[in-house]
């Protein structure tokens, strides 16, 4: 589920940059309708994954994890829930405001969740770019964590990450790749 979430935030994110790029264009409210879409399959995502969190905990970190390493940790998978949470959210009230339509797809619609406000639009996009700058810098603080484990550390919780043989789990081709990339 991770790297189904990853892959969704990296198109996100891409999608969400082009569309600033390219706003001057015709396509413009195709690439934001399929921004906003994405945007809900993370929501969605995020929910199954934390309800499977929540079914099946994760296995208690016994690497010589300290105990600050263990808060910063916990305290960055929180954020990530929070903002995959709220930023769709956000998202589909400043569209509602700005009296655009949000359809998943280009086939469901959804129905507006409040009244068009310009106003109140502005500053929803505020908060919305917001957490999208927040998402990037958790994605940084992540990333760096796990290379620190993986590099530094030297010790079993990146290989967690990536699938592999030795944790009694599928190995995947993204596992392959990363031990590649990483001289594993």
């Amino acid at each position: 589920m991770h790297w189904f979430i990853t892959g969704a935030v990296v198109l996100h994110l891409t999608v969400a940059l082009m569309s600033s790029l390219l706003r001057h264009l015709p396509t413009t409210m195709a690439v934001m309708d399929l921004h906003r879409s994405i945007g809900l399959t993370i929501f969605l995502l995020t929910a199954l994954r934390l309800g499977l969190r929540l079914v099946l905990p994760m296995p208690r970190i016994r690497d010589g994890i300290s105990t600050w390493q263990r808060l910063v940790a916990k305290s960055v998978h929180t954020a990530f829930y929070l903002v995959l949470f709220t930023a769709p959210i956000v998202g589909w009230l400043y569209t509602s405001a700005v009296g655009q339509d949000v359809t998943f797809f280009w086939i469901v619609p959804l129905p507006a969740l409040i009244g068009s406000d310009q106003e109140f639009a502005n500053r929803l996009l505020t908060v919305h770019i917001g957490l999208a700058v927040a998402l990037v810098v958790l994605i940084g603080i992540h990333t760096c964590g796990a290379l620190y484990n993986r590099m530094v550390l030297k010790n079993r919780i990146f290989n967690k990450m990536l699938w592999t043989r030795d944790e009694g789990r599928v190995s995947a081709h993204v596992s392959i790749w990363m031990k590649l990339l990483l001289g594993g």
